[in-house]
């Protein structure tokens, strides 16, 4: 039966003028409603911006003031108590450490990576000079498809995360190459971990027994993320932490 056979012509169109008006209105508010979440989203993404661009260079700012700090501490240390000094350098290092580590996650998914054939033993040359009281040794060399600098944040952070929390003094990298790739075993002595395992790595979550909140981990595994390379978290003799780090072997070796 039609429509118009139930009601009369003047009640038809007005129902068809009700239901338009309020078919436009819907359609109205949906467009302008998207448009004005489109506008805030791109406000906040500007606000974001700027937020890092501020984290960034306030970071760096003062990694380029501690790094003359650190030049003039080792101009200094023949000249003065031999401990206090070598305390004071290892403070820098803890600060410039989570400086850079900072601006790694100012610059997060934009950062570019600078990939290169690197050798593990040219980053250890310079890690050496930042932890003199650590015994550092390789069971080999390998040369690594990476960015340089990253690549040696890596290192820093798996470092610090040993001394820091496993009180280490010896650390050892055992070399492996495998096919296309190296498999690099972290190992370092010191206390055991007593934490949980499968929260390594994870953003701002530690161990129960430590004191951080787990930033160097969380880095360590996003930068070798990035690398195109794994890293895995395991437990050694007397449940000491072990860290394997995999990653490309260089272009041509």
């Amino acid at each position: 039966m039609a429509v118009e056979s139930l009601m009369t012509a003047e009640e038809f169109q007005s129902s068809y003028r009700m239901i338009m008006s309020e078919g436009v209105f819907f359609f109205v508010s949906i467009v302008v409603g998207g448009i004005g979440l489109m506008i805030l989203t791109k406000k906040d993404l500007e606000r974001q911006e700027q937020i890092r661009l501020f984290f960034g260079n306030f970071a760096h700012d003062l990694k380029t003031s501690i790094s003359r700090l650190r030049l003039q501490s080792d101009l200094l240390r023949d000249g003065f108590d031999q401990q206090t000094l070598n305390r004071l350098g290892e403070n820098m290092n803890q600060l410039d450490l989570q400086l850079e580590n900072s601006l790694w996650v100012a610059r997060g998914e934009t950062q570019v990576m600078h990939l290169q054939n690197v050798k593990i033993s040219k980053i250890f040359s310079v890690i050496r000079s930042e932890w003199p009281e650590i015994e550092i040794s390789m069971t080999s060399d390998a040369t690594v498809y990476a960015d340089e600098l990253a690549l040696r944040s890596v290192f820093r952070n798996l470092i610090q995360n040993a001394v820091i929390h496993g009180k280490a003094t010896k650390v050892q990298l055992v070399v492996k190459e495998v096919a296309s790739h190296y498999e690099i075993q972290f190992q370092a002595n010191g206390e055991a971990f007593t934490g949980e395992l499968e929260q390594l790595g994870q953003r701002f979550i530690q161990p129960k027994s430590s004191h951080g909140n787990g930033l160097g981990l969380y880095l360590t595994r996003f930068l070798v993320d990035k690398l195109s390379g794994q890293i895995q978290f395991k437990l050694g003799q007397n449940s000491q932490l072990m860290v394997l780090v995999i990653l490309p072997k260089g272009k041509g070796v």
